[in-house]
């Protein structure tokens, strides 16, 4: 026979952690997962280590019932903890985003690939979410965050304060210009909102998907992106840019 396998130390752990299990639920604890016919109380025992991602799809699950039941018409449910599909019952948030420009830039890729991965409801936090945001991040960043599919504006406790009007008058006109523009939008992000429902079709889209016909120009292009099949969006994305290439 060979070695038996240890749940809590597979052959490859991420983030450097001595153990998978640290700071969560033993990988070996096990979870009774109705209606299989099997073990204990007429259900199968089904080891952490194999559904511990599934929890915040479940957790949504659960919740989104519970708020249909409860409401009896659309709801809007955020979640953090996702997986492949979750946006049938929730949107999502990329997290706690840094105020940085890395982070602003790297929230182009991450919605785009919640988008594919079946949460097509997501953004990040608009200027940044750890560390204080300057004037120059936060007015880029509301540029390209008013077109996020679920667009907010967040930060923590005692982080400088970063709504627009904690901004000087021109920064403020900017980021008025750019919420306008969402709102001129609505009906277009509408039909693309409800195309994700119909068919799992993103609302943002990687230049391949609508330009297939030129991977080897399109590919590698992470910092543009379709908003839907009319709109390509090309923001700025690094500090003391004025254009875009």
């Amino acid at each position: 026979g060979g070695m038996k396998f240890d749940p809590s130390n597979p052959p490859y752990i991420p983030g450097g952690f001595p153990t998978l299990d640290r700071r969560t639920v033993s990988m070996a604890a096990t979870h009774c997962l109705p209606p299989a016919p099997l073990g204990e109380g007429g259900c199968a025992r089904e080891p952490h280590y194999n559904v511990h991602n599934l929890y915040g799809l479940s957790e949504a699950i659960a919740t989104r019932k519970a708020v249909d039941k409860i409401i009896g018409s659309r709801s809007l449910i955020i979640a953090r903890s996702t997986y492949p599909g979750s946006g049938q019952v929730s949107g999502a948030w990329l997290g706690d985003t840094a105020s940085s420009w890395g982070d602003l830039r790297l929230s182009v890729a991450g919605t785009l690939s919640m988008g594919i991965l079946g949460v097509p409801m997501v953004g990040a936090d608009i200027c940044g979410f750890a560390g204080n945001t300057t004037r120059e991040l936060c007015v880029r960043w509301h540029q390209l965050g008013s077109l996020y599919p679920f667009s907010r504006n967040h930060n923590e406790l005692y982080g400088v304060p970063q709504e627009p009007y904690a901004f000087d008058a021109e920064a403020l006109a900017i980021i008025r210009r750019a919420l306008l523009t969402r709102y001129s939008l609505v009906s277009y992000l509408y039909s693309l909102a409800h195309q994700a429902h119909a068919d799992g079709t993103p609302i943002w889209r990687p230049l391949l998907m609508e330009f297939g016909g030129e991977l080897g120009e399109v590919a590698g292009l992470d910092e543009q992106f379709m908003l839907g099949p009319c709109i390509l969006v090309s923001p700025v994305l690094r500090e003391g840019r004025t254009s875009v290439r």
